[in-house]
């Protein structure tokens, strides 16, 4: 392979180098980023991914990111050879989900997940082998997501057992822009073309598909994901077992109608919490036990989730009021059996 590379490339030149010198200003970047950037690199050695943060980028850690190492050659970071970071991971979605707040994902794919044809000829194989090779990460790290978010929504008693991963994954909303299907880029071939003319074309069917994204899917931004990530990267109808003995197995399609009951269940339970939270602490403020800052963070905390939780608040507080009338009922009953029991011993 080395050989190769050197007869293809003997003077390690690549034209990216002198672009990301002229373009970007890596001190800068590094200094202050404006947002939160993951970079990946493949180490060639072991096959593993290493992701690189806003204030770790270097020339060379894009040059290694986009390494193929049948046309450069290895980068070097630290030592280590690194090639092109879609061998472990493309893109790695991980980071996203551990080190960032945001709950919407959205995944812009240039390769096709399904190919409609399956290919026959030597050519045609090895395209194919490279796109499942690039892909295949993705598709399991994302099957992976839906496997565990279906898991996290299941069980009657989710929403008050669950710990901050499971929350987080119940939280998560993923929403994608397939340009799979632009003919500019069906053939493998093209992946190499520095061509002026067609970079720019890919330029404006790229803006093309954003904007029709935009239009027909930014309402579910904040709400809800626009697409299936079990149908699009599972295998289809998911089924996962229930906390509780007894219940047998259900289809993920229910989640779409117990999720909303259980996750105002949730929400209530949570304002209920902040409610006792801001009680406990406002007694040990007037007890002189507890610093004023504490108490007035407990009402903001109650404040905050009493507004957002709106109208669940008001069904969860009458549901009380009817299990607290229905407990009297009951007390009240207990007693008149009492009364007559005793009555019928004095006589």
């Amino acid at each position: 392979m080395n050989a190769i590379v050197l007869e293809l490339n003997p003077f390690d030149l690549n034209p990216l180098r002198v672009l990301l010198e002229r373009q970007v200003d890596f001190q800068a970047l590094r200094a202050a980023s404006p947002f939160k950037l993951f970079v990946g690199a493949t180490q060639a050695s072991t096959g593993k991914l290493r992701v690189f943060r806003e204030h770790e980028l270097t020339i060379e850690v894009l040059l290694a990111s986009a390494c193929l190492p049948k046309i450069h050659h290895a980068v070097k970071i630290d030592g280590e050879a690194y090639w092109d970071g879609g061998y472990s991971a493309n893109p790695a979605v991980f980071p996203l989900f551990y080190d960032c707040d945001a709950r919407d994902v959205l995944l812009v794919l240039l390769g096709p997940l399904k190919r409609e044809d399956t290919p026959r000829t030597v050519g045609d194989i090895d395209a194919r082998i490279a796109e499942l090779a690039f892909g295949a990460n993705l598709m399991r790290e994302m099957h992976t997501f839906a496997q565990a978010s279906a898991f996290a929504r299941s069980g009657l008693l989710s929403s008050l057992s669950s710990g901050r991963l499971d929350r987080r994954l119940r939280q998560m909303r993923f929403h994608m822009i397939d340009a799979s299907d632009l003919s500019s880029l069906e053939r493998t071939e093209t992946k190499a073309l520095a061509y002026g003319p067609f970079l720019d074309r890919l330029r404006a069917q790229g803006r093309e598909r954003g904007s029709d994204w935009l239009s027909s899917h930014a309402q579910s931004v904040g709400r809800c994901s626009s697409i299936d990530v079990n149908e699009r990267f599972g295998q289809g109808r998911l089924r996962i077992r229930e906390d509780f003995p007894g219940f047998g197995q259900r289809d993920l399609g229910l989640c779409k109608i117990v999720d909303p009951l259980r996750q105002g269940f949730g929400q209530f339970m949570e304002v209920v919490g902040a409610f006792l939270h801001l009680v406990f602490h406002g007694r040990a403020v007037q007890q002189g036990l507890v610093r004023r800052q504490q108490g007035r963070a407990a009402c903001d905390l109650f404040l905050h989730h009493f507004v957002g939780a709106g109208q669940v608040v008001r069904a969860g507080l009458n549901l009380c009021l009817h299990l607290v009338a229905l407990l009297q009922g009951q007390i009240q009953c207990i007693g008149r059996i009492g009364r007559a029991g005793l009555s019928n011993s004095i006589r």
